[in-house]
């Protein structure tokens, strides 16, 4: 088994929409990206994950 860690980022953002006095939209956006990889052997086969 061998674990290798990498940086991640994130980033987001949102905004407010009033439609009216008691109502309002509010769209949100998140996105986050991870550099990581997961190598192991199970059962006679081999696995490489990468995320």
């Amino acid at each position: 088994m061998k674990s290798d860690l990498g940086f991640g980022a994130s980033v987001g953002g949102f905004a407010k929409f009033d439609l009216t006095r008691g109502f309002a939209i509010q769209p949100e956006l998140l996105v986050h990206y991870r550099n990581s990889d997961y190598k192991f052997e199970k059962g006679g086969k081999k696995y490489n994950l990468e995320y």
